[in-house]
């Protein structure tokens, strides 16, 4: 089972599947952090093609704190993409 393939697109997007537990990670460590702002964040993940885009706030901290909680992910963001060629 796919748990990229299990998230419904929802929004108005280009995005194949979008991947709405990413982007509650990266606003939940911006709070865990004190970033209030994180909490207003409007970030979107999700993957086309077999790309994950994710977008992040424009500072270089808020790259640098959303690349450290990317980071512990890639290797079972490219597992299940990976898998969608198979399914």
């Amino acid at each position: 089972m796919n748990s990229f393939r299990d998230i419904a697109a929802r929004g108005e997007t280009n995005l194949t599947v979008v991947a709405p537990g990413i982007a509650e990670a990266l606003r939940a460590s911006g709070l865990a952090a004190g970033v209030v702002d994180a909490g207003l964040s409007r970030g979107l993940v999700g993957v086309s093609g077999s790309t994950l885009v994710v977008n992040l706030a424009a500072s270089r901290a808020a790259v640098r704190d959303g690349m450290a909680t990317l980071t512990p992910l890639v290797a079972h963001v490219i597992d299940e993409l990976s898998g969608l060629d198979e399914d």
